[in-house]
């Protein structure tokens, strides 16, 4: 287990990387409509997201912000501030294309539906005319 501040900093590091390994992964199952790669994918992103929080709660309880001005240790953390923020900004687009997924299933379930509804009520008159099918039997006077 790793003990400096250069070592959990690492760590970190290596960790989002596979966090945006997983991301790119997320997209390209969304964007090929695999659910049970998304499904699978999403189970790695907890387990990863647990591994940083881990790492994140280790480094904040053994180090105090002193401890990150070591030139090495500094340049370690903006390359680990840069990465978390590619990171957000693609968590930002998966979740447009899981937002615009959801809708387009919406959308053609309302399709079908109405479809379906619109070819059950339908029917023809006297003259073979189509016409809107009445849910109620006609009344003769």
């Amino acid at each position: 287990m790793p003990t400096s501040l250069l070592d959990l900093l690492q760590q970190q590091y290596d960790q989002l990387v596979q966090m945006d390994e997983l991301l790119v992964c997320e997209r390209d199952a969304m964007t090929s409509r695999l659910p049970e790669k998304v499904v699978a994918i999403t189970e790695q992103k907890a387990a990863q997201l647990k591994q940083l929080q881990h790492t994140d709660s280790q480094i904040s309880t053994l180090y105090q912000q002193d401890d990150f001005k070591d030139p090495e240790v500094s340049a370690l953390k903006k390359a680990i501030d840069t990465l978390l923020g590619d990171i957000k900004k693609q968590n930002d687009v998966n979740g447009i294309i899981n937002q615009n997924n959801q809708m387009t299933v919406k959308m053609l379930k309302g399709i079908l539906f109405d479809s379906k509804k619109d070819q059950s009520s339908m029917t023809y008159n006297q003259l073979g005319q189509k016409t809107a099918a009445s849910r109620y039997k006609p009344i003769k006077a």
